[in-house]
């Protein structure tokens, strides 16, 4: 009976090990499956590859992750085709390169060009088969605030049936190459992580690519809708990252750094100073800067560890600092040194 137990332990061990360890594969697809399949309603994604390419290798985690996504979201099959199994039926298809992604409805298709990552993956293919303003739930919610594109979520009163039209026709053609739509009624669960001290209707803005989410509750009018849109298609205050550091230095506005050794800390900083990276949107880039993985930055600004969190702007020729505590009673402090480094690049200019 001992025996039998610690067996019984062991198999328990093993089954969680690899549930939790271990890689699932993506669909296989082979020439008879997909011929099947294409007679299926419905659209579905083919990665053409090569199992031993290693382009392919990296591709296949992120067609797990966004098969994952697609099962919480919609009902897109994702499937891997083994061109070096059937080569005749890949060059049928006018497959030339490895991985190729094309996206099939039936029989017709489009080829997928953008970056192999799951998360515009995701996004590209749910532009084509999501409703214009999509119903938000906690399952397609998890999904869809972790995409490459924000994700405009309206809340509304459900006998608002005004604001939801105008959202809707936005959605169908300004909007439908800047962000994603979504819409909660006021009883809704998400809507206590979003802004529960705003009127509805209102609008919460979130990406994962932006440490704020900005909140709309003005008019409900097209113009103003979209004067909103357009501030936050993109981040309004980025983590900096040694992959655009060199962008921001090229801009040719200031820098706005928000650091800190805490990522808490830096996403509160950023969530009160909001409007006025909204306000000073194209004239300044906003920034928060992990100030332990990225200390080399602080000795050339003047900063030091002990007197974190810290605010500073970097001109082309000046540094303004401000060392307060900037979860307290900063807002005033940092607008107006964001206009005295305005005013220093216009003195310089002339």
């Amino acid at each position: 009976m001992l025996l039998k137990a610690r067996l019984s332990s062991l198999v328990y061990f093993l089954s969680f090990f690899y549930a939790c360890f271990t890689t699932a594969d993506p669909q296989a697809i082979n020439a008879k499956g997909f011929e099947e399949r294409s007679l299926t309603q419905g659209i579905f994604i083919v990665a053409f590859c090569m199992p031993w390419f290693e382009p392919c290798k990296s591709l296949n985690a992120e067609l797990v992750h966004a098969e994952e996504s697609f099962g919480k979201t919609s009902k897109v099959d994702v499937y891997e085709f083994d061109c070096s199994k059937e080569e005749r039926f890949c060059s049928s298809l006018e497959v030339l390169s490895f991985p190729t992604i094309r996206i099939f409805n039936q029989r017709k298709w489009t080829r997928y060009r953008g970056r192999q990552k799951a998360q515009p993956i995701v996004s590209h293919v749910l532009k084509q088969v999501m409703d214009p303003v999509i119903k938000l739930d906690e399952q397609n919610f998890s999904v869809m605030k972790n995409l490459d594109r924000p994700l405009m979520v309206l809340a509304h009163r459900e006998d608002d049936d005004a604001s939801l039209d105008l959202m809707n026709s936005l959605a169908q053609q300004e909007l439908s190459n800047l962000a994603f739509v979504g819409e909660i009624g006021v009883d809704s669960p998400l809507i206590t992580g979003l802004a529960t001290d705003r009127k509805p209707p209102f609008i919460t803005v979130v990406s994962a690519l932006d440490e704020t989410t900005p909140v709309y509750d003005g008019p409900f009018e097209k113009d103003q809708l979209l004067e909103f849109s357009n501030k936050v298609s993109s981040p309004l205050i980025r983590p900096l990252q040694i992959d655009n550091i060199i962008e921001f230095m090229q801009s040719g506005i200031p820098l706005a750094m928000i650091f800190s050794v805490a990522d808490a800390e830096r996403k509160s900083i950023a969530r009160n100073i909001t409007n006025i990276a909204m306000r000073y949107r194209g004239k300044v880039n906003f920034v928060t800067v992990d100030a332990e993985k990225h200390s080399f930055t602080l000795d050339p600004l003047g900063l030091d560890a002990g007197s974190l969190p810290a605010f500073a702007i970097q001109t082309n020729d000046n540094v303004f600092k401000l060392n307060r505590d900037l979860n307290k009673n900063s807002h005033d402090a940092i607008e107006e040194l964001i206009q005295q480094s305005l005013r220093s690049v216009k003195l310089n200019v002339q």
